[in-house]
C-alpha cells in the first residue's frame, strides 16, 4: 500500500543534510486513495524545533516529483488530517529530569508539575497550538471504543480522548502534547515551555490521572 517510500526516503536524506536527525519515516493511517497518502516523518530528540525546516524541506522535495505535500490540519473530508507530536523534557548534566524509577508512572515531581502547568493554561495555549479553524475540524464524538467510526466521516481523533497528557515512561523519555499542524512552531514551543515551568515554579499538581480506558466509562462516569 505504500507507494512513497522511495519519496520519503529522499525527504530525510535531505533533511539530514540541513543537519536535523531523523529517527525514522514511515506511512501513516489514513490512506484512502492511491493518490492521496498520509504520512509521518519523526525527527530525533533535540534542541530547539525543526519543524519549519521538516515542512518546507519535504515540500519542495515532492515538489521536484510532481507532488504536494500539506500539513494543513484537515485538508481533505473524509480522510485523516495532520497533526504534529510534540516531546518534552528538561535535562542537567545529561539526566533526563522528568524521570524518577520510583515515581508515579516513573515519572518526578518536576514531571508531574510540568504537565500540571500544561494543563493549567491549555485553554490558553490553544491560541498557539491550534489556532486556526481548521484545526477543529477533524473532532468528532466517537461512538465505538478504539474506533474511527463517529458521528461525522471518518476520522481518528475523537472529542473524547484516552489521555491529554501521555508521558513517556523511559529514562530517555519525556512528556507528548499533540499540537496541529497549522501552528507556528516559534510561537507554540515556547508557549508550552513557559507554560510547563510555571507549573515547575509553582509547584502546580495536575488533577489526579485516570487509570481506566475512556471508551469503556459507563455514560454517568464519564460525563463527570
Amino acid at each position: 500500500m505504500d507507494q512513497y517510500q522511495d519519496l520519503r526516503s529522499e525527504m530525510v536524506k535531505n533533511l539530514e543534510k540541513c543537519g536535523i536527525k531523523i529517527e525514522v519515516h514511515h506511512h501513516e493511517v489514513g490512506h484512502r486513495r492511491a493518490d492521496r497518502d498520509r504520512h509521518e516523518i519523526h525527527d530525533a530528540h533535540q534542541d530547539g524545533g525543526p519543524g519549519v525546516v521538516v515542512q518546507v524541506r519535504g515540500q519542495n522535495t515532492a515538489r521536484k516529483r510532481g507532488k504536494v505535500v500539506t500539513v494543513m490540519p484537515k485538508p481533505l473530508f473524509q480522510d485523516n488530517g495532520s497533526g504534529m507530536h510534540t516531546h518534552q523534557s528538561l535535562w542537567k548534566n545529561g539526566k533526563n529530569l522528568f524521570y524518577d524509577k520510583k515515581g508515579y508512572g516513573l515519572i518526578s515531581d518536576m514531571a508531574r508539575y510540568y504537565i500540571g502547568g500544561l494543563i493549567k493554561h491549555a485553554h490558553a495555549l490553544c491560541g498557539f497550538i491550534a489556532p486556526t479553524t481548521n484545526s477543529y475540524e477533524g473532532w468528532c464524538p466517537a461512538t465505538k471504543r478504539r474506533s474511527i467510526w463517529c458521528t461525522r466521516p471518518v476520522t481518528e481523533a475523537p472529542v473524547l480522548e484516552s489521555r491529554c497528557i501521555r508521558p513517556v515512561r523511559r529514562p530517555s523519555g519525556s512528556n507528548s502534547v499533540l499540537p496541529i499542524r497549522s501552528c507556528n512552531p516559534y510561537f507554540a514551543f515556547p508557549a508550552m515551555l513557559m507554560a510547563g515551568l510555571d507549573g515547575v515554579r509553582n509547584k502546580i499538581e495536575p488533577p489526579k490521572p485516570i487509570d481506566k480506558d475512556l471508551y469503556e466509562l459507563e455514560p454517568e462516569e464519564a460525563a463527570k
